[in-house]
């Protein structure tokens, strides 16, 4: 027997409503992948989901560089991510 054969109806149709809701977010959402390397911490390339021909140039106005020795971003949502040389802190 299947692992699918031993949920019940409504665990499957509930597993099937969230990959569709999933899949829809995936279709309009999208992922902006920030990069700093260990090397150069000074240097952080913003990509629209990863591409190398979608870098942000200028940054975006969501990033602040520089500032108490790392660069942050902040999320419209109140949340922040500072990039600093040798670690990262998500408030």
């Amino acid at each position: 027997m299947s692992p699918t054969m031993n949920r019940t109806a409504f665990e499957a149709a509930t597993q099937d409503i969230d990959r569709a809701a999933l899949f829809v977010l995936e279709t309009y959402a999208h992922k902006d992948h920030i990069t700093m390397r260990r090397s150069d911490p000074d240097e952080i390339r913003i990509a629209f989901e990863g591409g190398h021909r979608h870098v942000y140039n200028p940054k975006p106005d969501w990033f602040t560089g520089g500032t108490d020795g790392g660069s942050m971003i902040e999320y419209g949502n109140g949340g922040l991510v500072t990039f600093y040389p040798t670690e990262v802190t998500m408030n």
